[in-house]
């Protein structure tokens, strides 16, 4: 978690998880996601203070889980989406989601769960959407990576494409800032992670792991 460096969830087929190491033990705790109707769970996000994390489901809805009690809130929005959900990432009471059908889609949170408004479409690619990422204190910037290996760079939340280009050889899996820096960022493909700078985009740092699949 962001606070808590013993603790991370894992999810994979109709499971999700969360791991905690403790006096040299590894406890698990299951998310129970009912069993009359399983979701896969295909991406996760974890709120800045590990209040809740946010599942993004192939069935195209999102589970809000409690971490401390890892109970499920609140499933939502109303109407799930169309398509799969790939990607996520969290700006104040907002979740951007990447779907598998290229959209991205601006949705409001409430203290229930999800905000009653319908959700907004704001950039609609014609690849899947497979990371998102926002860097500290610039939620102006929007970054998008896709299954085609590009790299997307919005300014205003999509409102305007700064850049567009190819960043791995394969797809971008995530796109990680540090937690307190918009300095630098990191992507993460099959074989290799690369450090990149910020303004520039200028690659700064390859690392190859051969035979590995990356991710961050």
């Amino acid at each position: 978690l962001n606070k808590n460096d013993n603790k991370f969830i894992a999810f994979g087929g109709e499971s999700l998880q969360m791991f905690e190491l403790k006096d040299g033990k590894l406890k698990i705790t299951d998310v129970n996601m009912g069993e009359e109707n399983p979701r896969k769970v295909n991406c996760v996000i974890i709120d800045e203070d590990d209040e809740y994390f946010y599942a993004g489901s192939e069935a195209g809805d999102i589970l809000v889980v409690h971490c401390k009690t890892m109970m499920v809130k609140s499933v939502g929005p109303a109407h799930p989406f169309e398509f799969p959900i790939w990607s996520m990432t969290k700006i104040d009471r907002e979740l951007l989601i990447g779907t598998k059908d290229g959209i991205i889609i601006l949705a409001r949170l409430s203290s229930s769960g999800f905000d009653r408004k319908a959700p907004d479409e704001i950039v609609h690619l014609n690849v899947p959407i497979t990371s998102l990422a926002v860097p500290p204190g610039r939620a102006n910037l929007l970054c998008v990576g896709t299954l085609d290996n590009t790299f997307y760079q919005y300014l205003n939340l999509g409102e305007k494409l700064k850049q567009q280009r190819t960043f791995h050889h394969g797809k971008i899996n995530s796109i990680t800032f540090p937690l307190t820096s918009s300095d630098v960022f990191i992507t993460a493909s099959k074989h290799e992670m690369r450090v990149w700078e910020t303004s520039q985009t200028k690659l700064m740092h390859c690392i190859s792991f051969p035979n590995a699949f990356c991710n961050i």
